[in-house]
């Protein structure tokens, strides 16, 4: 009789926790989805550009769709004189900035990088949008107080999204940016 009481008790347990992880989460996600959302629509813009492509971008598209991208840039690495490794680094904000200006002054270094280890076809689309969308984003950034790697991917991601490219592209492009200025420094 013992037994069936604990059985009981240990089950009433069990059942309590489920109904606690399972239904409070879902009542304050609908609490959550109530709420109104406003959205702004935005303008499409269409950018142009002479020296690329549709063959161009669509040979980017598939450089980049290759999963094992990653491993041929490890490989290059030192065929081009860098570490395949990355210094681990006290003080990010101060080793970003430092990336970022060595970027900004090596922008010829960065295109070759940026072409041995992302493609040509990545590098001539970087070169393209770098005076107008890319160069601008790093002297903002130099201005922030705090900063980390994946902040300076996004925002040149940002920068490049929307310019003649696919939004997976850029975001590749701008993976490519920070690994070069990170072997950079």
């Amino acid at each position: 009789m013992k037994l069936n009481f604990l059985a009981k008790g240990t089950l009433s347990l069990i059942t309590a926790s489920l109904l606690a992880t399972t239904i409070l989460p879902t009542i304050h996600a609908e609490e959550i989805a109530q709420k109104p959302v406003i959205v702004k629509e935005e303008e499409q813009v269409s950018y142009e550009f002479e020296s690329e492509s549709a063959e161009d971008l669509a040979a980017l598209e598939s450089v980049f769709s290759d999963p094992a991208l990653l491993e041929k840039t490890m490989d290059a690495a030192p065929s081009v004189g860098l570490s395949p490794t990355f210094k681990t680094q006290a003080g990010t904000t101060a080793a970003v900035k430092a990336g970022i200006k060595a970027l900004i002054k090596h922008k010829q270094k960065v295109f070759n990088l940026v072409g041995t280890v992302g493609g040509k076809r990545a590098a001539k689309s970087l070169e393209i949008r770098w005076n107008k969308y890319v160069e601008p984003v790093l002297n903002k950034l130099l201005k922030y107080e705090s900063l980390a790697w994946g902040t300076v991917e996004g925002q040149i991601a940002s920068a490049l999204m929307g310019t003649g490219i696919k939004n997976s592209s850029a975001r590749s492009i701008a993976y490519w940016v920070v690994y070069v200025a990170k072997w950079l420094l």
